[in-house]
């Protein structure tokens, strides 16, 4: 994953919100991620599916190096999300 982010325009590519990782699933040489939100449902708190993203395993490690070095101090309290933390 040598791509850079300002490499290409990615304004119009779809955003989905996340609260979770809900499992992770081996697909040959790949890993599917299932991402997932929490909603009320008949007064339950209930987890709903919103993306399954596959990529190759070698490229999760990378992925988690780049989290791991985006993070830059507390996390914020979930009630306090917002437009521009989720861009």
């Amino acid at each position: 994953m040598d791509d850079v982010m300002n490499d290409f325009d990615s304004y119009t590519l779809p955003e989905y919100f996340c609260e979770g990782l809900a499992r992770i699933e081996q697909v040959g040489p790949c890993r599917r991620l299932v991402f997932v939100i929490h909603q009320m449902m008949n007064g339950k708190k209930e987890r709903l599916g919103v993306v399954k993203l596959v990529l190759p395993a070698d490229a999760l490690v990378e992925i988690t190096q780049r989290f791991a070095a985006d993070i830059h101090g507390p996390r914020p309290h979930p009630t306090h999300f917002g437009s521009a933390l989720v861009n």
